[in-house]
């Protein structure tokens, strides 16, 4: 089907945009197909400039799907996770860059006390964050707040972002490092910097996800007052609304979510293709094989099964952690820490293994540009993330394998997001 882009464009202003859900379900369908056509009228301008074009960003503020997770104090959706699990999936489809951004952007800072969040949000009419935690600068503690110095890479929307958030450790003014109060260790705190004070670097050309604009950028010295500073270990803002206490807002869902959409993404693309395959003159005319022989169909079908029961998975998790929070209890140690870091790094592996399957199945359409070819790059690239590598589930097994052992659980989690287990337990 040929899009016309100007009137795809044109017709952005009548978009829906998700109801204020105040943790409660709702209908994210609307919203989804809706920009459906305004996505695929770009990507291929997606691909070319490495970011997502001014449309689809106005397109994703204005149906709320970026403020999905603001409080309802700032026109924000205060979103179920579960129905987030389901939006990033389902963009996903679409698009694997527009779905990243959207996981990305409406979650990935801290929030700040009210007053000093709504003198942010004033200062535009679009609240544009960029952040990156994959690599940590350092802040220098001095009167009023922090000096900053950082260079941080693979950071989703940093091309068109008005501020940046950067991960850093915290140091006293005499260099020694300082241990975080609660959880122990470095202590690490995010500082909010405006555009203006920060260098950007143009760098991001990596295999997929072209369009998430995930370039570098970097502070030398930079005074940051206290109050533009958040640690992982202070008190969220608004922290007495179940929204908020809810364990699966820290983004490990989303995640997942958002990188099954990708390799959902190879699955349709590939179905797509195979359904317009016809016979010609290719060596022992393969191409009219695909997707019509017994091999494909067992792969494909391995292929769909892995990706829907991660991502039903994921969405248990997600309404048990609302259900605890909203009852005032707490999920397991089990539940919280190692189902929340297992269900990415699983979404990581089936990404990876259904481009593998696609790739291996498709032919010349996996090579030579197209949709598939692109779905098929997204789903590795997603999957290869930094907080999703393979290596992750190490301590995740010794907990099933050890958890009954006296003493146990028994794991390595040095260089793990995965919090100790509780003495008790």
């Amino acid at each position: 089907m040929t899009i016309d882009t100007a009137t795809v464009v044109e017709s952005a202003t009548l978009l829906p945009r998700l109801p204020q859900a105040l943790s409660q379900r709702i209908d994210i369908r609307p919203v989804v197909d809706a920009l459906r056509p305004l996505i695929r009228a770009h990507e291929k301008e997606m691909e070319v400039t490495r970011r997502l074009p001014e449309q689809v960003i106005a397109a994703l503020y204005e149906t709320g799907t970026l403020d999905a997770q603001l409080p309802r104090e700032f026109n924000g959706i205060e979103i179920h996770p579960a129905d987030h699990v389901e939006l990033l999936f389902e963009l996903g489809r679409i698009n694997g860059s527009v779905a990243w951004v959207a996981m990305i952007i409406p979650g990935n800072y801290p929030l700040f006390p009210e007053t000093v969040q709504r003198e942010l949000m004033s200062r535009d009419e679009q609240w544009r964050t960029a952040s990156s935690s994959g690599r940590h600068g350092t802040a220098v503690r001095v009167d009023g707040g922090y000096r900053f110095t950082g260079h941080w890479v693979f950071s989703s929307a940093s091309a068109w972002a008005n501020y940046f958030c950067g991960y850093a450790q915290v140091f006293g003014a005499d260099g020694t490092p300082e241990d975080d109060p609660v959880w122990g260790g470095p202590l690490m705190i995010h500082g909010l910097f405006f555009k203006d004070d920060v260098e950007y670097l143009d760098r991001w050309d990596a295999l997929g996800l072209k369009g998430t604009g995930s370039g570098e950028w970097k502070v030398n010295d930079l005074f940051v007052p206290e109050k533009y500073t958040g640690s992982d270990s202070a008190d969220r803002a608004y922290s007495d609304r179940p929204f908020f206490r809810d364990p699966s807002w820290n983004g490990q869902l989303q995640i997942a979510a958002t990188i099954l959409g990708c390799a959902q993404s190879a699955i349709d693309a590939f179905i797509e293709v195979a359904a317009t395959k016809r016979a010609n003159n290719s060596f022992a005319n393969r191409a009219a094989l695909m997707g019509h022989g017994e091999l494909h169909a067992v792969r494909l079908a391995t292929a769909v099964a892995k990706v829907r029961s991660a991502l039903e998975w994921a969405k248990s998790l997600a309404v048990r952690a609302m259900d605890a929070a909203e009852s005032g209890n707490e999920l397991s140690y089990e539940e919280a820490s190692i189902e929340m870091q297992h269900i990415p790094m699983f979404a990581g592996v089936v990404s990876r293994e259904v481009a593998d399957i696609l790739f291996g199945i498709a032919g010349a359409d996996a090579v030579r540009p197209g949709p598939l070819q692109r779905a098929i790059r997204d789903a590795m690239t997603a999957g290869n993330h930094t907080a999703v590598i393979e290596t992750g589930l190490r301590p995740v097994g010794q907990y099933y394998l050890t958890k009954d052992w006296d003493g146990g659980p028994v794991m390595d989690l040095e260089n793990s997001l995965i919090m100790p287990p509780p003495e008790s337990e």
